[in-house]
């Protein structure tokens, strides 16, 4: 608990402390409606363009690659192409979105996942002959034994190379989580298509709670702490890419709202506890502002332009 005097005296210096609009501009009423939102954040630490990133998240972190390679910094996921013949949504090319990971438990299980039995193998499910489903991966189709084995080398040598990173960039999706309950590892896929619903009693969902929440991304960010020797530092954010669709008997909205809830409030937990973590309100700069610049038809993807904007704040807020 902090005493009256210094809270008191800590919140004399915050000059964006008051919601209700005054008619000055200033106030976070009057801020959050603009065109780009105003919001700011004070940074930990510093970071420096010869810095080597590591990204874990969303869709969103994918959004955040493009935009470090553009500043020039060196991350190690944007170097994981894995050819767009293997992906559900062809004709982009080669790309990194099989790295996608949505929940804390699936980011967790990818950090680990050099140290679990069977790494090679874990996760995969084989719905014909010479075809499988790798549940760890994101938006790849079914393939062969041989394409899914060189698709898993990649995730498993990008996923090596952890250690070599100074920052880790981690975009927390949404909480609503499935576990493989025959291999005892959580995924990045519902086992909801024809060939997966099969297969199904092997997997379990696992809604996240708050108290889960909190435990997983510590968890997350000492494995990173381990992993790097005590020398990465860590920048947790949240994605504002809303839930496609709930599991839960919640309206979708209320599904989205209250995981997304959990997330920041895990971040921000995380973040106050430790000097080397740090939140950036990448979630508030988004569904903030004005919509018609944000959103894309579907309600869902975010305009190239927001994103720019949220990630060239980013960097003017951490880069000396």
């Amino acid at each position: 608990m902090i005493p009256f005097d210094v809270a008191y005296t800590s919140i004399t210096g915050n000059k964006r402390r008051m919601m209700e609009a005054r008619g000055k501009g200033t106030s976070g009423a009057e801020r959050i409606r603009l065109h780009y939102p105003d919001i700011v954040s004070a940074p930990k630490f510093k970071l420096s363009k010869d810095d080597t990133f590591f990204t874990i998240g969303s869709c969103f972190a994918r959004n955040v690659e493009i935009a470090l390679a553009d500043l020039g910094v060196k991350n190690i996921t944007a170097d994981c192409a894995i050819p767009g013949e293997f992906y559900e949504l062809t004709g982009l090319g080669a790309r990194n979105g099989a790295l996608n990971a949505y929940t804390p438990s699936s980011m967790r299980d990818l950090i680990r996942l050099h140290d679990m039995v069977s790494p090679e193998t874990i996760g995969l499910v084989q719905t014909a002959d010479d075809e499988y489903v790798d549940m760890l991966v994101s938006g790849i189709k079914p393939t062969s034994g041989a394409d899914t084995k060189s698709i898993r080398d990649k995730i498993l040598n990008v996923y090596g190379r952890l250690p070599d990173a100074s920052v880790v960039v981690i975009t927390l999706g949404h909480t609503e989580a499935w576990f493989d309950a025959r291999d005892n590892v959580y995924v990045n896929r519902s086992p909801s298509t024809r060939k997966l619903q099969a297969h199904g009693d092997r997997f379990k969902f696992d809604p996240i709670s708050p108290v889960s929440a909190i435990s997983t991304v510590d968890e997350i960010v000492n494995d990173v702490r381990r992993l790097t020797d005590g020398r990465a530092k860590v920048i947790l954010t949240v994605s504002p890419v809303p839930l496609g669709g709930t599991w839960t008997q919640r309206d979708v909205v209320s599904a989205n709202l209250t995981s997304k809830s959990m997330l920041i409030g895990a971040a921000v937990a995380t973040a106050e506890k430790y000097d080397f973590v740090d939140y950036y309100p990448s979630y508030e700069l988004v569904i903030y502002g004005d919509p018609a610049s944000t959103w894309q038809d579907d309600g869902v993807h975010i305009k190239p332009e927001r994103v720019s904007k949220v990630i060239k704040q980013f960097a003017e807020t951490y880069f000396a």
